[in-house]
């Protein structure tokens, strides 16, 4: 029968997003993987172990939830900031601070055993994680921070840029 909906399928989304200009209809879903990669600011590198360098994200519509560990198996000299690259979507444009996304950090296995929390955020358009540590009250670069053994478990839900 023409316009039935068979409930016991589920919703089902095509492969490739058919986009609506309606800001109200759903009309993307997607689950995935991504490999991710560690920057420091100043110089230096950071070898992620290649068993524990993906991370899972899911999309609904805009919105995008990201999680998992990453472990770190080497690093040379890490001076500066700490950024986790290669996000699946960019996060959503603008100047306002509502362009700016909150990530949970969870770091163990630190070098500076003073860092009380790490902590993250993704900049308007941007497809990094801004990584830093909190000591003694102060916001700080969490490069130097890493060693080899190190890991992060990440949790961050953003909108992606349109």
């Amino acid at each position: 029968m023409p316009g039935q909906v068979n409930y016991a399928d589920g919703v089902k989304f095509p492969a490739s997003q058919v986009a609506s200009t309606d800001v109200n209809t759903l009309d993307d879903y997607e689950e995935g993987t991504f490999q991710v990669t560690f920057t420091c600011g100043t110089s230096g590198t950071i070898t992620i172990d290649t068993t524990q360098d993906t991370l899972s994200y899911v999309k609904i519509g805009r919105m995008v939830m990201i999680s998992g560990l990453v472990a770190v198996s080497s690093v040379s000299s890490p001076v500066g900031s700490l950024s986790l690259g290669n996000l699946p979507f960019a996060n959503q444009a603008g100047a306002e601070q509502s362009a700016y996304a909150p990530v949970n950090c969870r770091g163990s296995g630190l070098e500076n055993t003073a860092a009380t929390m790490m902590t993250g955020y993704i900049g308007p358009n941007g497809n990094t994680i801004n990584i830093e540590h909190f000591s003694a009250g102060v916001v700080g670069n969490a490069a130097a921070d890493v060693k080899g053994g190190s890991n992060f478990i990440i949790g961050a839900i953003y909108l992606a840029a349109q």
